[in-house]
């Protein structure tokens, strides 16, 4: 590089700058992510958590971001515990610590392992809670507090990271909704009204 003025161009001068390759394929495993930690991993196309005997676990405290182009698979041995925080996005053209991201769609703030449990009835937050949970197909979103009056948005999303519903609720407390056409699997349901958000997970059987 040279600098140039009114008197001519500088002495040429060099400078390294490291470049990071993002992978496209990560493996996630054996780690515990401590209180005061946050670590971020990103892939172009796959992120796998876990699985295979292995683990990975966020403590109290821990908080853990990750972002994948195509799918985020968190497997058996993937746990959070109870004020640990795990925050999941498909983008592209998004690394750690570069670019936007829009909210994220995996959030656990109730300490519930978000793979190995089976059975979660009354999951939900403080702003709301969803049941039956699991469900064969329909279950109830029943908003709390500001959420009951307000204009609330709501998201349900699949594993994947993929939207499979989304809709506006204006001052209804109670709404029913289906995954009747929707795979058995684990869903996040993400609500948000003004800059409050919560979400939790609803499995379809």
């Amino acid at each position: 590089m040279t600098a140039n003025n009114s008197c001519g161009p500088g002495p040429a001068q060099s400078k390294r700058v490291p470049v990071v390759i993002i992978p496209a394929q990560v493996s996630v495993t054996d780690i515990t992510v401590l209180n005061g930690q946050n670590n971020c991993y990103t892939a172009t196309q796959n992120i796998t958590v876990a699985g295979n005997n292995t683990t990975f676990i966020i403590s109290n405290g821990g908080s853990v971001t990750m972002i994948a182009g195509q799918t985020i698979s968190y497997l058996p041995g993937a746990s959070v515990d109870s004020g640990g925080y795990m925050h999941g996005y498909i983008a592209t053209g998004v690394c750690c610590g570069i670019g936007g991201l829009a909210p994220s769609i995996v959030e656990n703030h109730s300490g519930i392992d978000s793979v190995k449990i089976l059975s979660v009835p009354g999951l939900g937050s403080t702003y709301f809670k969803v049941y039956p949970n699991p469900t064969s197909g329909n279950f109830i979103l029943e908003l709390n507090g500001d959420f009951a009056s307000s204009v609330t948005t709501v998201e349900v999303y699949g594993m994947q990271g993929e939207k499979v519903l989304s809709t506006v609720l204006t001052g209804e407390q109670k709404h029913e909704f289906s995954l009747s056409d929707r795979p058995a699997g684990i869903y996040f349901i993400r609500v948000s009204s003004g800059s409050k958000a919560s979400s939790a997970k609803i499995i379809k059987q």
